[in-house]
């Protein structure tokens, strides 16, 4: 068996992390070797070549055995070893993945964001190699470095990170799975129930964790982008905000509340400074600071153009991944925003990204000239 190898630690490849070209019978966790993928799972003349195939002008891409977040570095013993690792993934992604193919690949770098000071260290590098996302996890508080928890996104510990994103204009992307806590209703439960729930829960607790952390308030120039994240959750994740805050603002300012309404444990204690609360109401905050990418939502693109919010949904392909569009992407594509405006249109499948991300994209010949 094929497998990378991290201190003692063996990472094989998932089959559901290759899918790319097989038939659905052919799909299975099973490790999976280099020459059980398509070479457009791993070179990038030949992903330039399949993103042609199916339309797709550029892409960003997350990593594999690193992990959404770079979680595999996290979790060594060695914490000077996982940041060096970052450092060569990165110039790997900047300085040989990305430079195969220029305005191909949006350029997307880790950083060792268990320790802050680094990671803005890191942040400032890639930047002027020039980086055009930087990835993060989606709730950093799941996670544990050298056996104890990291701290949340409403711990001012990170303004130094949020700051650096803002001052250098770089969009924070987080995949959806990035906290290593897939949710299960039950050990017993087909996994299946988690695939098809989690792409809705993390994402709607990850935009509710911004909107009410004030951080979106205090850096108006960062912008959050969640990856596999689809739509259709948003409207009624935003309706629901916007009651919760109406009703709960004023007491949430000023006292910290855990336990549950029942629980004789619960703890009620007033806050050491009033907590910050974005002026915005949530929709406000959404529609300026996050942004959301589907493959394969109809009814979230209806829901998002009546909120008004095309300008905040990304079209993506999940190459090679089990969610994968390839190498219908395009066809695909254009069915879910038939509905939509020319402008539109143009907005959620190119024009979005590149504002975002401030990219500009190298157009392949293959490529449509209208949509």
């Amino acid at each position: 068996m094929e497998a990378w190898q991290y201190e003692g630690r063996v990472f094989p490849t998932s089959g559901l992390s290759a899918v790319a070209g097989k038939q659905t019978e052919d799909i299975s966790p099973h490790a999976l070797n280099y020459a059980d993928m398509r070479p457009g799972c791993y070179e990038p003349k030949a992903r330039v070549a399949d993103m042609d195939q199916a339309g797709v002008v550029a892409s960003l891409n997350f990593p594999s055995f690193p992990r959404f977040a770079g979680q595999t570095f996290m979790e060594g013993d060695d914490s000077k070893l996982g940041e060096i690792c970052i450092r060569a993934w990165n110039d790997w992604m900047l300085d040989e993945w990305c430079a195969t193919a220029p305005g191909r690949f949006i350029p997307g770098t880790l950083i060792p964001f268990w320790d802050v000071e680094a990671s803005v260290k890191e942040v400032e590098r890639c930047a002027a190699k020039g980086s055009k996302a930087i990835i993060f996890s989606e709730n950093p508080a799941k996670l544990s470095y050298k056996g104890a928890r990291m701290r949340s996104i409403h711990d001012r510990y990170w303004d130094p990170l949020w700051s650096v994103l803002q001052e250098t204009q770089i969009p924070l992307c987080m995949h959806y799975g990035s906290s290593s806590n897939m949710q299960r209703t039950s050990d017993d439960a087909p996994y299946l129930v988690s695939l098809a729930s989690n792409s809705f829960i993390l994402p709607i607790s990850t935009t509710l964790d911004w909107i009410f952390s004030g951080n979106l308030g205090r850096f108006p120039g960062l912008k959050i982008a969640m990856s596999e994240s689809q739509i259709g959750w948003v409207a009624p994740t935003l309706e629901r905000a916007e009651y919760v805050l109406r009703i709960h603002e004023e007491w949430n300012k000023k006292l910290q509340y855990s336990g549950t309404l029942a629980d004789v444990k619960r703890v009620l204690t007033e806050r050491d400074e009033e907590l910050y609360i974005d002026e915005r109401p949530p929709t406000q905050i959404f529609k300026e600071q996050i942004f959301t990418c589907f493959f394969s939502d109809f009814a979230g693109v209806k829901a998002m153009k009546d909120l008004d919010a095309v300008d905040n949904m990304l079209i993506e392909m999940d190459y090679p991944h089990t969610d994968s569009t390839w190498p219908n992407s395009l066809k695909l594509a254009l069915e879910q925003v038939k509905d939509l405006t020319d402008e539109e249109k143009w907005k959620v499948l190119v024009g979005n990204a590149m504002r975002i991300h401030n990219f500009e994209p190298a157009y392949p010949n293959a490529a449509p000239t209208s949509v």
